[in-house]
């Protein structure tokens, strides 16, 4: 079973039981609203805090593969103000709360070493079997029944998340997250 299996194991395993719980709040009629969310580490190995933290530490930024894979970043101000309109609404079923622009991984790379001005260079590893190609959500619902979308555009973004995180105490810049330590 590779890690991808098991992964999208847990997260069907997860989705029941959301459904079943939606089910059980329908019936005592009481409202439904569920998030996932992520807390943004330096080092915590996703594409944003990782290209950061890097270029923050005198790193070589890391892309896997030919970095052709593409995401899409939305800033935190965005993201909550979606979060809150749907909270808001009477809609119980998921909604995609998110920036629809992409842009490739070395693209990325490229606009974080811009941004920071550091000295290092952009480093190719393989690929991940399981690493996704594409990420990026339809916000269409989000647009017809919240009237939202993103109004921060990545640049504006990147620069206020760089400009956060070079703010923290250096000994941030080098935190594991707690997944990552042996506990």
């Amino acid at each position: 079973m590779g890690i991808s299996l098991c992964l999208d194991f847990g997260n069907t395993r997860q989705k029941v039981g959301i459904f079943k719980g939606r089910d059980f709040l329908k019936e005592i009629n009481l409202p439904d609203t569920s998030l996932n969310s992520i807390e943004a580490l330096l080092n915590d190995g996703r594409a944003l805090p990782a290209f950061i933290g890097q270029a923050l530490r005198g790193e070589d930024i890391t892309v896997f593969g030919d970095g052709s894979q593409t995401r899409s970043f939305c800033y935190v101000d965005d993201l909550v103000e979606g979060i809150y309109r749907l909270l808001m609404s009477d809609y119980s079923m998921p909604v995609n709360i998110g920036n629809p622009n992409e842009i490739s991984l070395l693209d990325f790379a490229k606009e974080v070493l811009k941004l920071t001005g550091a000295g290092v260079k952009i480093v190719h590893k393989p690929l991940p079997i399981d690493d996704p190609k594409q990420r990026r959500p339809d916000i269409t619902k989000a647009k017809e029944l919240l009237g939202w979308e993103p109004t921060i555009d990545r640049a504006d973004g990147l620069k206020r998340t760089y400009d956060y995180f070079k703010n923290l105490p250096k000994e941030e810049w080098t935190k594991q997250p707690k997944e990552f330590t042996n506990k």
